[in-house]
């Protein structure tokens, strides 16, 4: 389950609402886009990635 999502464009939708992969990756997550408004957003976990230490594997 997502637990947030951040919008980067926003538009109300016209046609059929959709999700559809753009291919491009925003702080490590897939952007989303709806077909029928050409809206744009990303689905952020609930909880932030761990962040690694410079050398840490």
């Amino acid at each position: 389950m997502v637990g947030m999502i951040r919008q980067l464009v926003a538009h109300p939708c016209r046609d059929a609402c959709g999700t559809v992969r753009t291919g491009r990756i925003l702080d490590g997550a897939p952007v989303l886009r709806c077909p029928g408004c050409e809206s744009e957003w990303v689905e952020l976990p609930d909880a932030p990635a761990p962040v690694r230490e410079p050398g840490e594997r």
